[in-house]
């Protein structure tokens, strides 16, 4: 008779049960991975910055309604103080 056929030895109940708590403990830890991000909403862009420095980051404004209308930036340019780097 050809086919698969099963063993039932304790050796493989003994795989079959680590291999499931392994597998339910990756997709446990993927999940509590996946559930740290949650949305944040400031008052004001006062309390954003403020955020944002305290974890050591920094922002940079750019207004564009002071650029000269039809202003072309190309990667490598820079506007503002902002250096874009672009490859498209």
């Amino acid at each position: 008779m050809h086919g698969y056929r099963r063993s039932s030895n304790a050796g493989d109940k003994l795989t079959d049960g680590i291999a499931i708590r392994v597998c339910f403990g990756l997709i446990s830890l993927l999940a509590a991975a996946s559930a740290a991000a949650v949305p944040i909403a400031y008052a004001s862009s006062t309390d954003f910055y403020t955020a944002l420095t305290s974890v050591g980051l920094s922002a940079s404004t750019l207004d564009f309604d002071a650029a000269t209308a039809g202003t072309s930036i190309g990667s490598g340019d820079s506007l503002g103080g902002i250096t874009f780097t672009y490859d498209f």
